[in-house]
């Protein structure tokens, strides 16, 4: 168990030990790191920095025998393992990614079935852990209707198992149509140039039967992939394994074919290997001194100035009254002489502009108030002269056209200004985000734009195509706004802040592609923040059970924890009120007061009990219903999402930060 433990978790228990026995624990002791790992009869905990400073009870060593052992692991104890004989897919295990019409359902089988409406559809699912190195698995899948009736030659049909890297790095065996034909077809995809998939076939073995076991063996450097009709493994075809970690993978395919086909799989087993699998259990509810737990806001100091929408309430006190430890904005590179050239109890008499919003003056102000209130800075920094986030990251006007090396500079000198000054006005900003939702590039080297396109065929989500293409050119920009920050305040902690869980790409892929690209690259940051999907565009996050969501973020940061960085949510919030959004709640936390509490009690339940969660903050809390009356177009959903009443007072939601023993101080 405790060399398992440094094998896994090398970021909380590494270099010299010393074992002993205290009480009822048999314990190992990290100086280094100051952590211990404690085991009482069949318990085991941890303690130190990795848990608050508290003893945390982590599971039952036979909860980690799977874990430790995979090969000592009975195989029908294995909590991946998947018979699909409930109602409804398994969100802790599998991302349904299906496209074109294609769908699935379960109940004795997942049915896997594709659309007539078109000549492509696929029914996909994808798991929610990764394998990791060799490993052994294997399944059953029957072709119920759509196989028995000839396809054209240049057409594809087939029902596949395998493994993917991602979407171009990947290999399957597959019972397939070729022409009139039953086969066992294989094939497998690699990423090329620019990200453009490259595929590898292997000749079909025509087959009669229409039930069959698939196996996938991935052994050092070698793949192989086996069929079972008769009770005997016979070889399909032998072949490069993927590096890293890889996905399970199901498929029901049409290419060139418009039919319905429909492939039941069943009996999902892994026999052998390792994965990420990690069930997610619920912990206490307690806060960690170390936890970045708190709410990012700025616009309530402009409606107390200009709009007279709180009376005499400062809501920055209210929130750090009801428990909000810390306070985030977001700032640009704009000034505002007007600003300026007034102390700051006179703004209210100039007109407001929108070259106000979020510049230099008003956010400093801003920061100084929320540390008046007695709550920790965390400053995001939008490195342009308007909003940035997923879906726009301009440059300044004044840097439109500039080189690569010479927006570099440009950065890195603004950076330092920017931080310079605040520090000179004695503001002691703790941790700085460079940039917002950063996942396609920033200052316009994007794609389509400075940046181009992705070969035609990939989504500019491709990660091979923004390995290639974008990421590198971002790395270097960020390096140089990093670079500006910690010349000016050495001891600031660097934050990289992407839209990830909000992406339509299954099982966090992109997350983990895009932070250990910047980790490759020695791109130097501390935190990796993740924006939580919102209610006003399409999601899925009512799919989720809350601890199949949960599980998802903590297999994320478990793997984001290998790279050596720890994770926070940087922005998520949650309607307690109902409105017109784009998708539905989740199954525990319906539109309310008890709902939206509900959501934020159990994301910092998580995150607080996950050491390698760092912080959670909530989007906009500085609002209420009716804040902003004129302009229902832009500000409604913040105000029903926000953490005040229209009386000024905390809603259940807000109160939950101050709810949980404080553990590690």
């Amino acid at each position: 168990m405790l060399n398992w433990a440094e094998q896994t978790y090398p970021q909380y228990f590494s270099g010299p030990f010393a074992d002993g026995v205290y009480d009822i624990y048999t314990y190992r002791y990290y100086p280094a790191m100051g952590n211990y790992i404690g085991i009482a009869g069949a318990k085991v905990y941890v303690l130190g920095p990795v848990s608050g400073g508290q003893i945390l009870y982590v599971g039952t060593l036979g909860e980690f025998r799977c874990r430790i052992a995979p090969g000592d692991c009975p195989v029908a104890t294995r909590e991946e393992n998947d018979d699909f004989s409930s109602p409804t897919i398994d969100t802790c295990r599998w991302f349904d990614w299906s496209a074109s019409g294609g769908g699935t359902s379960q109940g004795n089988g997942m049915r896997m079935q594709t659309s007539a409406a078109g000549t492509f559809s696929s029914a996909r699912v994808v798991s929610q852990y990764m394998t990791k190195g060799d490993v052994q698995a294997e399944i059953t899948v029957n072709a119920a209707t759509g196989f028995d009736t000839a396809i054209a030659h240049t057409a594809q049909l087939y029902a596949s198992f395998g493994l993917m890297a991602d979407d171009n790095n990947r290999y399957f065996i597959a019972l397939a149509k070729a022409a009139d034909k039953s086969v066992i077809r294989v094939l497998a995809v690699s990423s090329g140039v620019n990200g453009a998939p490259v595929f590898q076939s292997f000749p079909d073995i025509v087959v009669t039967a229409t039930s069959i076991k698939l196996r996938v063996v991935q052994s050092g450097a070698t793949a192989t992939l086996s069929y079972n009709i008769d009770g005997n493994w016979r070889t399909a075809a032998t072949l490069a394994a993927l590096s890293g970690g890889a996905y399970v993978e199901l498929t029901t395919t049409t290419v060139g074919v418009a039919r319905q086909v429909t492939a039941t799989f069943s009996d999902f087993k892994i026999t052998d290997g390792t994965t990420s699998w990690h069930r997610y259990v619920r912990g206490r509810q307690q806060r960690r001194a170390d936890f970045i737990a708190g709410g990012t806001g700025g616009d309530s100091m402009n409606y107390r100035i200009w709009g007279n929408s709180w009376g005499n309430v400062n809501p920055l006190q209210a929130m750090k009254a009801s428990g909000m430890s810390w306070y985030g904005t977001d700032v640009t590179f704009n000034s505002a002489p007007e600003l300026a050239a007034l102390p700051p109890s006179q703004w209210g008499t100039i007109p407001f502009q929108n070259k106000f919003w979020r510049a230099k003056e008003i956010v400093a102000q801003d920061l100084k108030n929320a540390a008046a209130a007695g709550l920790r800075l965390y400053l995001q920094l939008y490195l342009t002269e308007g909003p940035a986030h997923f879906g726009t990251q301009s440059a300044p006007a004044a840097w439109q056209g500039l080189s690569v090396a010479d927006t570099a500079s440009r950065l890195r000198t603004e950076t330092h200004a920017l931080v310079s000054s605040y520090k000179a006005q004695g503001i002691n900003v703790e941790v700085y985000a460079v940039g917002n939702e950063i996942d396609l590039g920033i200052l316009g080297f994007r794609p389509g734009e400075r940046i181009a396109l992705p070969p035609a065929g990939l989504s500019t989500l491709d990660v091979n195509y923004l390995r290639a293409s974008v990421w590198p050119t971002e790395a270097i920009l960020l390096k140089a706004g990093i670079e500006g920050i910690k010349a000016a305040d050495p001891n600031a902690k660097i934050v990289l802040h992407i839209a990830g869980l909000s992406l339509p790409v299954p099982s966090d892929i992109f997350i983990k592609a895009f932070f250990k690209f910047m980790v490759d690259q020695g791109v130097p940051f501390d935190y990796a923040a993740l924006s939580h999907p919102y209610l006003t565009y399409p999601g899925r996050v009512d799919e989720y059970s809350t601890d199949c969501w949960m599980q998802r973020i903590q297999e994320t940061s478990d793997y984001i924890a290998t790279l050596g960085k720890r994770t926070m949510i940087s922005e998520g919030n949650y309607p307690r009120a109902s409105g017109a959004y784009a998708a539905l709640p989740m199954p525990e936390f319906p539109f309310t007061d008890s709902g939206q509490a509900g959501w934020v009690r159990e994301h910092l339940r998580h995150a607080n009990n996950n050491p390698n969660m760092i912080g959670f903050l909530y989007w906009y809390p500085d609002y209420f219903i009716g804040m902003s009356p004129n302009d229902p177009g832009t500000l409604l959903i913040p105000q029903q999402t926000g953490l005040f009443y229209p009386d000024l007072t905390a809603t259940p939601a807000m109160m939950e930060f101050g709810i949980g023993p404080l553990v590690g101080q």
